[in-house]
């Protein structure tokens, strides 16, 4: 969906992805993660922190956390 360019409905699914807790943790985390990538570009850096915190209480240790403190990193000013 996000690759449609519907993003609305696109974050919709993301969001409902993550809120499923019967889903597997991978699933659930990459869910957070596009969603604070979403958030990333929008500019809402108290969106990315909050959910890349969210990622880390579901997976600390797999990659969508270690792309997600990807998302906190400084970005280099052109």
């Amino acid at each position: 969906v996000l690759k449609s360019g519907d993003q609305a409905r696109a974050e919709t699914a993301l969001k409902a992805l993550l809120a499923d807790t019967t889903l597997l943790n991978e699933v659930r985390a990459e869910s957070a993660y596009h969603l604070a990538s979403l958030a990333d570009s929008a500019g809402n850096t108290a969106e990315v922190g909050r959910l890349v915190a969210e990622i880390n209480k579901i997976d600390a240790t797999g990659i969508w956390a270690q792309r997600g403190s990807m998302l906190l990193a400084p970005k280099p000013r052109l």
